[in-house]
């Protein structure tokens, strides 16, 4: 968890070497740090946008909006209405994203940095790392089912189960044929 103390030191780091894109934003900053309850309640965090309620400020050079106020899928830009809702909601969690230049490579920032929780599971996944996902799964079901159906006709000829030996020995045998196909109908993956 990080401190009150360390969150104040944070803003002052970047009000003191950074020019925010929208003036209303600086007195906004300047708020939080006076009222250390309200900056008990504020998280930093990457990808505002996803959180309940959130704010985005950017310094002059980010290639971010100015500033933009997300509170349960509504955006505004204007501070006012921010300011607003942060004075009547101050036991509210809420997340601050800071965009400036060279934001990645900052300690000062990143020392206050936390996880944004509400980022979605596949969120950092793009659509051939999905594929390569799904490919992965589907030959994993693929080989767990063959030795599943392999070890069941040896259960059925170990106890003499003739009948099912031959239920099973017959699946095993349209299973093969089948292999081809991937399982759910999603790429196979690539051998190097």
């Amino acid at each position: 968890m990080v401190s009150v103390q360390d969150k104040k030191a944070c803003l002052h780091w970047f009000l003191n070497r950074h020019q925010v894109k929208q003036r209303d934003s600086l007195y906004l900053l300047h708020f939080l740090m006076r009222e250390e309850s309200l900056l008990r309640q504020v998280h930093f965090v990457y990808d505002v946008q996803y959180a309940p309620r959130g704010i985005l400020i950017s310094a002059e050079g980010a290639k971010k909006p100015a500033f933009k106020f997300y509170k349960n899928h509504l955006v505004t830009t204007e501070v006012d209405k921010a300011f607003h809702d942060i004075r009547l909601n101050k036991d509210e969690p809420l997340y601050i994203e800071l965009s400036f230049l060279g934001v990645k490579r900052s300690l000062d920032y990143h020392r206050v940095l936390e996880e944004n929780p509400y980022i979605p599971d596949d969120y950092y996944l793009n659509e051939s790392d999905k594929q390569t996902i799904d490919a992965l799964l589907n030959q994993t079901l693929s080989v767990g089912y063959e030795a599943w159906l392999r070890k069941e006709i040896d259960r059925c000829l170990d106890e003499g189960d003739l009948d099912q030996f031959q239920v099973l020995s017959e699946q095993l045998t349209h299973y093969l044929s089948e292999e081809q196909r991937p399982l759910l109908d999603s790429p196979p993956l690539n051998k190097k």
